[in-house]
């Protein structure tokens, strides 16, 4: 009886030891499966990366210097060319862009207002200019417009929509469950990781190695990220794409930190509790020591 005592006390701290380790591991799937919830099934994610990453500014940038060259060989000002659209007119359109993607429509978007309003601005500047529009003029501008809608739709697009699209509805739904089980799943791995340590010291002592493991592999997941995947080695065309992909990207990964800050606010918390609990033993069996000298 004596020895099968002993294997029990030595088998105790294993049991526990793996049990932590169980829960650290969910901890971590947790934190995998919520940045994912927060960032590629979040639509209004993918719209803030729109703006931050100045996804809008340089593709205006560009399309003014495509259309620059267009009217550069019909004899046509610079100043018209750049009027035919504006940064917030491509904000609008990306913005509708990322609705229809997470409404799990497919097709790309096609723009003819572009064209449209390419003509009216090109014809406006011949009239007062006194150019005859005959039809082969005519025709050339709106062969001109029709250049200036294609690079637009080339550029003001998600060019995953068709592929991702149909899937993006359940993938989100597959996401949110799974981070539910898991959320369960650790509550009851930590009740389990409670009831195996009758010292209220030991449960948080445990509990502290737990969420510090997790906490660490909140922290390491974007710098091992950032160290090893070179996003600017993308071969991505055209480069404005480039841009959104790698903001979009480094963004997804820096909300590991914030996992990472939940984690460590709820380790100072145990800490502090931890502290507090051993400096009351500590007092109790100072005096209870004290009282048997007494004695």
């Amino acid at each position: 009886m004596k020895q099968k005592k002993i294997r029990r006390k030595a088998a105790g701290p294993v049991i526990t030891g793996a049990v932590a380790w169980v829960l650290s591991f969910l901890l971590a799937l947790l934190t995998v499966l919520g940045v994912v919830a927060c960032t590629v099934c979040n639509s209004r994610y993918l719209r803030n990366q729109v703006l931050e990453s100045g996804f809008c500014e340089a593709t205006l940038e560009q399309l003014n210097e495509n259309y620059t060259s267009y009217g550069n060989a019909g004899g046509i000002p610079e100043e018209v060319m750049t009027s035919i659209v504006t940064e917030d007119q491509i904000q609008q359109d990306m913005f509708q862009a990322v609705e229809r993607l997470y409404e799990g429509d497919r097709r790309l978007i096609a723009h003819p207002e572009v064209a449209e309003a390419a003509v009216e601005a090109i014809e406006s500047n011949l009239e007062e200019r006194g150019v005859q529009l005959t039809d082969a003029i005519r025709q050339a501008v709106q062969e001109m417009a029709n250049g200036c809608q294609v690079d637009y739709d080339n550029y003001v697009q998600l060019i995953v929509t068709p592929y991702v699209a149909p899937y993006i509805a359940r993938v989100t739904q597959m996401v949110w469950i799974g981070f539910a089980v898991l959320a369960a799943v650790s509550l009851i791995t930590l009740a389990l990781l409670m009831r195996l340590q009758p010292s209220g010291a030991a449960r948080l002592r445990w509990c502290i190695n737990a969420f510090s493991a997790a906490a660490l592999f909140s922290v390491a997941v974007p710098l091992v990220f950032n160290a090893l995947v070179r996003m600017d080695r993308l071969n991505l065309s055209p480069a404005t794409l480039k841009m959104l992909v790698a903001s979009y990207t480094h963004g997804a990964v820096e909300v590991f930190f914030y996992f990472a800050l939940i984690y460590v606010v709820v380790v100072i918390a145990l800490a502090i509790a931890w502290r507090a609990g051993l400096k009351k033993y500590r007092m109790v069996y100072r005096r209870a020591k004290e009282e048997r000298e007494e004695a």
